[in-house]
């Protein structure tokens, strides 16, 4: 996946923010390296202070991804792999768009991290 890396920079509570071209322009693009076609599933984590859910809520962030060329509809991350791309050829590529979802309330405001993990399955 390339680049690899997003910040979205400080957000304030109950605010939306994603990594399409008219936010962040930062959408990530995972190619199939190998030979044979592949599937693509992703999977969210939860950050040291707040738990990854389908709707935002007190310590209860979203993150949500979107393969769409318009980049939309988003599908809610979850702990668990989701399937991201049925079909991707050999050295294809898919771009990928993430929006994420701070809670409504919070009581902890420091700098939050979590990771994405994008999955090739044949």
């Amino acid at each position: 996946v390339s680049d690899g890396t997003i910040a979205y920079g400080t957000i304030a509570v109950n605010t939306t923010k994603s990594t399409t071209s008219s936010e962040l322009n930062d959408t990530q693009v995972a190619t199939n390296n190998g030979n044979i076609t592949e599937k693509f599933n992703v999977q969210g984590t939860n950050s040291a202070a707040w738990t990854l859910s389908g709707s935002a809520g007190s310590e209860n962030y979203v993150h949500k991804f979107s393969t769409a060329e318009n980049a939309g509809p988003f599908t809610a991350l979850t702990t668990s792999y989701k399937e991201a791309a049925a079909s991707i050829a050999a050295n294809a590529t898919k771009p990928i768009n993430f929006q994420l979802t701070t809670p409504t309330v919070t009581t902890n405001f420091t700098s939050q991290s979590v990771n994405i993990t994008v999955q090739p399955v044949q």
